[in-house]
């Protein structure tokens, strides 16, 4: 899965930077922010990937739609995360994140039990969160110094819904639509040691986007395959390349008043990929 940037990254030609505390990736700053792949509670306490063959008479997955033709009962999951991170370089700048949200709301149900289910859900698709202090640099031409704080939040969610048939006992097929929707957010604050001199500027960027994407699956399940009572599972995905469109607008100033800033928006548009993953 890989995300296009939507513009030019905001780079700095300072040595070193620092990443405040509790105030999640830094890498997230680029591109789309740090993408997230969820299936299901289930497959993320046994540390993620999204099985495409993992069938569970408890569990909704989003991983293969084709899945969702195990369907006995109605099933409502509402999963949650809670991640806390250390790290320190070997310039001994240290970095800490605590962070916990709703991970994602499933809904499922049969239309016609073990035969025909229908999937809705909430996840999200990408997270932007970060604070980055670069390190104080001196004006040129001036002995006055200058100091620039990067900060971005926000993120990309999808909706999700499909349903998956079964044909006999061996295949099942599934298709599944997603709605991808959100803003990203960016803020570059500039302030200097003499401030009778420079004015401090702060420039934010909003994005707001949307997009489709669609996803088709499969499922093989063998009975009996080395000897009695023996199960195997095959599965496959396929998921179209998505497009998303939006509108980004930038404010810059010395404050974000309106009465102090100006503004300009922009049509913009990128896609993300997702190729076609298969496994057991």
């Amino acid at each position: 899965m890989m995300g296009v940037l939507l513009g030019p990254s905001l780079g700095a030609s300072q040595s070193a930077q620092a990443q405040t505390r509790g105030a999640g990736s830094i890498y997230s700053r680029f591109g789309l922010g740090e993408l997230h792949t969820f299936s299901s509670s289930q497959e993320q306490a046994m540390g993620g990937g999204g099985a495409r063959a993992l069938r569970s008479l408890n569990y909704t997955t989003f991983a293969n739609p084709a899945l969702w033709s195990d369907q006995e009962l109605t099933r409502l999951n509402i999963g949650g995360r809670y991640r806390r991170v250390n790290a320190q370089d070997a310039g001994g700048q240290t970095s800490r994140l605590s962070s916990g949200r709703l991970q994602s709301v499933q809904f499922s149900f049969p239309l016609y039990a073990g035969k025909l289910g229908v999937g809705v859900g909430f996840r999200p698709y990408s997270r932007t969160e970060y604070r980055v202090l670069a390190q104080p640099q001196t004006v040129p031409g001036d002995s006055a110094l200058y100091q620039i704080d990067y900060r971005g939040e926000g993120g990309l969610r999808q909706i999700s819904g499909g349903l998956g048939y079964r044909f006999g006992d061996v295949l099942s097929l599934g298709v599944r639509g997603d709605v991808i929707f959100g803003i990203l957010e960016s803020q570059r604050r500039t302030t200097f040691s003499n401030r009778a001199r420079f004015a401090p500027t702060v420039l934010s960027t909003r994005t707001r986007l949307a997009g489709f994407t669609g996803t088709a699956g499969g499922l093989l399940s063998l009975s009996d395959v080395f000897r009695s009572e023996d199960a195997l599972s095959i599965g496959a995905t396929f998921t179209l390349p998505a497009r998303l469109s939006g509108e980004r607008a930038r404010t810059i100033g010395a404050t974000l008043d309106r009465d102090a800033s100006r503004f300009r928006s922009a049509r913009r548009s990128a896609s993300a990929t997702n190729p076609a993953i298969a496994g057991p």
